[in-house]
């Protein structure tokens, strides 16, 4: 039987390192995000440019 202090520090360890893995996940999450993001800008940008293009 373990005493409650090293039970409690166990449970601790366990917390922070899912926060640290939740932590992880989410900026992956935006850096993928930011990348989908700015490629989908770059299309409108291109897409602007030559519907332009083709009015002048």
């Amino acid at each position: 039987m373990l005493d409650p202090v090293s039970i409690y520090i166990f449970v601790a360890v366990i917390f922070f390192i899912f926060l640290i893995y939740l932590v992880y996940i989410e900026m992956n999450a935006r850096i993928i995000f930011m990348e989908e993001t700015n490629k989908s800008l770059k299309d409108i940008a291109v897409a602007v440019v030559k519907i332009s293009n083709s009015i002048n």
